[in-house]
């Protein structure tokens, strides 16, 4: 079995039920106000001829700083995760050489750790209920959707203001800004100028 196989007969049919809609090796869905897409990636260089799985989301968000324009288009998902059986981070497959083993590794993770990674991101309600519990393992959580500790605070700061959450807004504002490193510079004038917009509203 080759990537084609597998994708046209399992990997397409068990991601239309999921509600996603795409063409090729893309994914795309919308779920409460957050795009969530699905990227099969083939490899070059030290990896040609394997392929990968990417997951993207990005609340469907624009007019704060730092934050794309809308419609997203490639690379501009914040959140990030390459899907990889329990205890690796990174995980690669031939392209025209999958065992059946292969084939069931994949769909088990198409099947559960998908689910869990997009549950996060659901929707915007259900992406900043998760602050609270985030932030006592912030750095963990980080890691977990593909952020920097500091960024995904500020996705979150975002998140809350767009949904008229100003005076929790500005607090995590306040924790983003004290994850921020000296050399962060950029993300630092996003913060600030997110904060100096709220007080002027």
């Amino acid at each position: 079995m080759n990537l084609d196989e597998l994708s046209s007969a399992r990997i397409t049919p068990l991601l239309t039920e999921k509600g996603f809609k795409g063409r090729g090796k893309t994914f795309r869905r919308v779920s409460g106000g957050i795009e969530q897409l699905v990227k099969i990636q083939k490899g070059q260089r030290s990896t040609q001829g394997k392929f990968c799985i990417n997951l993207y989301a990005h609340p469907l968000i624009e007019g704060y700083p730092g934050l794309p324009d809308l419609p997203l288009r490639a690379g501009d998902h914040w959140l990030c995760q390459r899907l990889a059986p329990a205890g690796l981070e990174d995980k690669w497959w031939w392209i025209d050489k999958l065992y059946q083993s292969d084939a069931e590794q994949i769909i088990v993770l198409f099947s559960d750790d998908l689910d869990a990674w997009l549950s996060e991101t659901e929707s915007l309600k259900q992406f900043s209920n998760g602050w609270y519990r985030q932030v006592f393992n912030l750095d963990n959580t980080a890691k977990q959707l593909g952020l920097l500790p500091a960024r995904l605070a500020y996705l979150h700061a975002v998140v809350y203001a767009a949904q008229g959450h100003t005076e929790t807004a500005m607090k995590i504002a306040g924790t983003a800004l004290e994850n921020t490193g000296p050399k962060s510079t950029t993300l630092r004038a996003w913060i600030k100028a997110f904060q100096k917009d709220l007080n002027d509203t």
